[in-house]
Formats: C-alpha cells, sequence, structure tokens
C-alpha cells in the first residue's frame, strides 16, 4: 500500500518531484515508487506533443537532467519568438518562459527583438494564418493608391507604402493615418449669392485636387477634407 507504480511508454518522459520539488527524470519502461507518506508526485508527459506543459517549468530549465531531451526560452517583456514544429509554423509567443521535448520532433525557435516594431518576412502570411498572430500582432492594409503617415509613440516615423504593414503589439503606441495620394474631386454644395445690382445667384462648386505632402496634411490640419472644403466655400 506504500508503493506507487508508474508505467513510461517508449515516447513519454516522467518527472518526479518529491515534497513539490523536481528530483529526477524517468523514461521508458516500469517503476516502483516507496512513498510512505504521500509525498511523490510523478507527471507523465507526451514528447509528442513537443510543447512541455509542466507547471513547474521555472524548475525544470535549472535541471541538467533534461539536457538533450528538452529546450527552453525565456522571453523577455520586448521578445516575442516564432515556433516552428517539423518545419511547419505552430505559434506566436509573448514573454514568458516555455518549454519544448526535441527527442520526437524538430523545433524551431527564432527570438526577435520587438522594438523593431515593424515586421517585414517572406514568410509572413504564414504566420498571419496562425491564429496565436492576432494576440500578438497589428495588421493594417493599405489600399492602392494611399499611403500611410506612421506615428510611434505621438511622433511622426515615416510614410508607408500601399501593402500589407504589420507591427508588434504592446510595445509601442502606433497611429497609421491614411491618405489619399490620387486626384481626388470634391462636391461644394450650392450658395446664395447677391451682386451690386440686387440679383441673386446660386453659386454650385467643384474642385479637384491632388494631396502632395501627406505628413503635412496630417500635422497641419485635423481634417483634410474639411480644411479644403471650407477653404473652397470662402
Amino acid at each position: 500500500m506504500f508503493f506507487t507504480r508508474k508505467w513510461i511508454q517508449f515516447d513519454e518522459i516522467g518527472l518526479v518531484f518529491k515534497n513539490g520539488k523536481f528530483v529526477k527524470v524517468i523514461e521508458e519502461g516500469k517503476f516502483w515508487f516507496f512513498d510512505l507518506f504521500n509525498k511523490i508526485r510523478v507527471d507523465v508527459e507526451n514528447q509528442r506533443s513537443a510543447w512541455i506543459v509542466s507547471n513547474e517549468i521555472d524548475q525544470l530549465v535549472l535541471s541538467d537532467q533534461l539536457d538533450g531531451k528538452a529546450m527552453f526560452i525565456d522571453l523577455k517583456d520586448n521578445e516575442r519568438a516564432l515556433v516552428w514544429i517539423d518545419g511547419r509554423f505552430d505559434k506566436v509567443l509573448g514573454p514568458g518562459l516555455y518549454g519544448f521535448w526535441n527527442q520526437f520532433r524538430k523545433v524551431e525557435v527564432e527570438v526577435i527583438d520587438a522594438n523593431d516594431l515593424r515586421v517585414a518576412r517572406k514568410d509572413l502570411e504564414v504566420i498571419l494564418k496562425n491564429g496565436s498572430a492576432t494576440s500578438y500582432l497589428n495588421v493594417t492594409d493599405i489600399p492602392e493608391g494611399k499611403v500611410g503617415v506612421l506615428f510611434v509613440n505621438g511622433e511622426f516615423s515615416e510614410i508607408l507604402p500601399a501593402g500589407k504593414q504589420v507591427f508588434w503589439k504592446e510595445v509601442a503606441k502606433i497611429k497609421i493615418v491614411l491618405i489619399e495620394e490620387r486626384e481626388q474631386v470634391m462636391e461644394i454644395s450650392g450658395q446664395e449669392l447677391m451682386t451690386l445690382d440686387k440679383v441673386t445667384l446660386r453659386l454650385n462648386g467643384q474642385l479637384t485636387y491632388r494631396i502632395t505632402d501627406a505628413r503635412k496634411s496630417v500635422e497641419t490640419v485635423e481634417n483634410v477634407d474639411q480644411a479644403i472644403y471650407r477653404e473652397a466655400q470662402f
């Protein structure tokens, strides 16, 4: 009654804890543990899943018993990571401690400095299709004929061309103002004017314009279209 038996399959690994402290690893086979005071716990993990799901990962990362069996990454506040398993993209990671089994699966982890806010990669479309991407990436589609005026933490940064623009979330305050660069037509509503000889005229107007300085159009007035309309009326 004081013995505990554990079976470990060929693709599993056993993590043995005593009094909540990690003590050793057990691999394939049958094991008996003498546990008089119920102080021993064995967590069995399937290595085919690749991800280490133990709540005591902070203990595991400090042990040399997992050398060659697992890999760990500890992401700081300014770091993000991209994970591939068996050559297929698996997940985007934010700050935190993570572990992976690497005996049965090929795990590749790319650590990225998120202070480089903009994300531009050849494999970007594959990453964006993953469900985890929405938690860590902001995506803005700039239509053809428009540019994006980018502000970072309230300061002008650059003019973004048309296309998909992607930035890391929760690193800086990002604001993108879309500006149409193609020629535009504005209808000026009818206005009644009185001539010197007391004749009332009703005039309608049509204005054709094009913005040549996207940054200035954003920084000079709050709403460039309203400003142009007002000046045209005057």
